[in-house]
């Protein structure tokens, strides 16, 4: 089984358990890396052709302007489409690597 951990946060241990415990080969990309892993063809992650993707994403490192000090608080409303833009991107983002490998996506 061939495991790819897809993060913009530091999984190495994330990955050294999925390696241990499913007994699979682990293939990771971290930081800034995800989105042009993903949409390059030619990418190491897509020669590596997983079985599953398991996706990791920090809120605060993704989105890091919905993470206030008391003076800088932004409105409800600017959260939300904050949120939403994400939860699109996410959704783009799987749907890319679906269109491109049968794979599971957790």
């Amino acid at each position: 089984m061939r495991v790819a951990c897809l993060s913009n946060t530091s999984i190495s241990c994330l990955e050294g358990e999925v390696a241990k415990q499913l007994d699979a080969s682990c293939f990771r990309v971290e930081y800034e890396q995800v989105h042009q892993a993903v949409l390059d063809p030619n990418s190491e992650l897509q020669a590596f052709d997983p079985d599953w993707v398991i996706l990791l994403f920090s809120a605060e490192r993704f989105l890091p302007d919905l993470w206030w000090s008391l003076d800088t608080k932004p409105s409800a409303e600017s959260r939300s489409a904050r949120v939403s833009e994400l939860t699109e991107g996410l959704i783009s983002l799987t749907r890319a690597l679906l269109e491109q490998r049968p794979c599971q996506v957790i």
